[in-house]
C-alpha cells in the first residue's frame, strides 16, 4: 500500500476509534473506551510517522511513538511534541497500560478520569495535526 493511502487509512481509523471511545464512555464501557483511546493515538502517531519518516516502529507504546515522532526535522513539530510529553507523559503511559490491561484482564476505570483522557486525546490530536 502506498504511504499516502496508509496515512489516510490510519487517520480515518484514528478518527473512528475516538468516536468508539466516546460511544463506549457514554455506554459506561470504560475499559473499552480506554482501549479505543489508546488505538486512536497509536494510529494517529503512526500516520504522522508515515508522513514524516516513511515508517514507524512496531510498538504499541504511544509514548515511544510520540518520542520517535519528535525526532522529525520540523522544529515546530518537535517543540510541540516535547511540550505534550512533558504535560501528558503520565496519561500517555496510563493509556498504554490500559491497552494491555483492557485486552487481557478485568479492569475498571473512573468516569471522570476517562472524560479527562478523552479531552487530552482530543487536545493532543488537534495540537499536533497542524504542525507535524
Amino acid at each position: 500500500m502506498p504511504a499516502d493511502e496508509e496515512y489516510n487509512l490510519f487517520i480515518e481509523k484514528s478518527r473512528r476509534y475516538l468516536e468508539d471511545a466516546i460511544d463506549n464512555y457514554n455506554k459506561e464501557y470504560y475499559d473499552l473506551s480506554m482501549f479505543s483511546l489508546h488505538q486512536c493515538l497509536e494510529l494517529f502517531f503512526k500516520a504522522l510517522l508515515i508522513k514524516n519518516a516513511g515508517d514507524f516502529p512496531h510498538t504499541h507504546n504511544i509514548r515511544t511513538l510520540l518520542e520517535t515522532l519528535s525526532e522529525v526535522e520540523n522544529e515546530k513539530c518537535r517543540i510541540t511534541i516535547k511540550n505534550y510529553i512533558n504535560k501528558y507523559g503520565l496519561e500517555l503511559s496510563i493509556l498504554t497500560d490500559a491497552y494491555i490491561t483492557s485486552r487481557y484482564f478485568e479492569s475498571s476505570y473512573d468516569k471522570i478520569n476517562i472524560q479527562k483522557l478523552i479531552d487530552i486525546v482530543r487536545n493532543i490530536k488537534e495540537g499536533i495535526k497542524n504542525v507535524c
